[in-house]
């Protein structure tokens, strides 16, 4: 990546290499995608053993909502690493409005989660920052619903 993407080189790790992990440096934030088996698989690079989990819960909502609206059949015969929702697959019925409904579907999972999480010992302070980026992520999703 160098400093061509900028003069920031820990950006797209959200600014903290330590909690947020992606070797090959492709994944600008937690995703879903499939396994090359058929299967519907979550890419983490949240690393923060308080985080990481709710980061997943997060990512297996957008599976559910995706199995819900296409079927599990998205990632049959697709290769490892395949994302069916990029911009350049553009499945029918993905548009803004089902993004923002299964963003803020995907946040209020993350943020009950976080909540828990803020509870154990050693991860309130790591669930607590984390959970301002969930209600921001609700906030600008769920529009009220």
């Amino acid at each position: 990546m160098g400093l061509r993407a900028g003069i920031n080189t820990y950006a797209y790790v959200k600014d903290n290499p330590e909690s947020f992990n992606d070797p090959t440096g492709l994944l600008a934030a937690s995703t879903w995608g499939c396994d090359g088996q058929g299967n519907y698989v979550t890419f983490v690079i949240d690393t923060d053993p308080c985080t990481s989990d709710c980061t997943k819960a997060h990512e297996q909502q957008h599976i559910a909502d995706a199995k819900a609206k296409w079927g599990s059949e998205l990632c049959r015969n697709k290769p490892k690493g395949y994302i069916p929702t990029a911009p350049e697959d553009a499945l029918p019925g993905y548009n803004w409005a089902y993004k923002h409904a299964t963003e803020c579907r995907a946040y209020r999972v993350e943020d009950a989660c976080l909540a828990k999480m803020e509870g154990k010992c050693g991860c309130k302070d790591a669930a607590h920052a984390r959970r301002y980026s969930a209600l921001e992520g609700i906030d600008s999703n769920c529009n009220g619903t």
